[in-house]
């Protein structure tokens, strides 16, 4: 049971993220910012799960790294929805991996 309840949640995080990039497509975001964004709606989400989650995305090819002209650590990166990001934020394309 604690399984699905997690599974969801990280559903539901990752969903929140793709939301909030959506609202500022195409621009991109620090993901520092973008934490702070979240945990305004979920304040239980913790840094840690966020680091887990961003490179999730990344590899599912839902967002992606800004330039990063300098190896800036990950609270100072930036990034933004790909193409194929914002068709899933905008419920235009479907992942049943992140269906809640």
């Amino acid at each position: 049971m604690d399984k699905n309840i997690n599974s969801r949640a990280n559903s539901s995080h990752r969903q929140l993220i793709l939301n909030s990039l959506n609202l500022i497509a195409p621009s991109a975001m620090l993901l520092s910012q973008l934490y702070r964004t979240i945990i305004t709606s979920v304040p239980a989400y913790r840094w840690s799960q966020f680091e887990e989650d961003i490179p999730y995305l990344i590899k599912k090819h839902y967002i992606e790294f800004g330039v990063d002209l300098f190896e800036a650590p990950f609270s100072q990166k930036v990034v933004k929805l790909t193409a194929m990001g914002k068709d899933l934020a905008d419920d235009i394309l479907d992942d049943p991996a992140l269906e809640i």
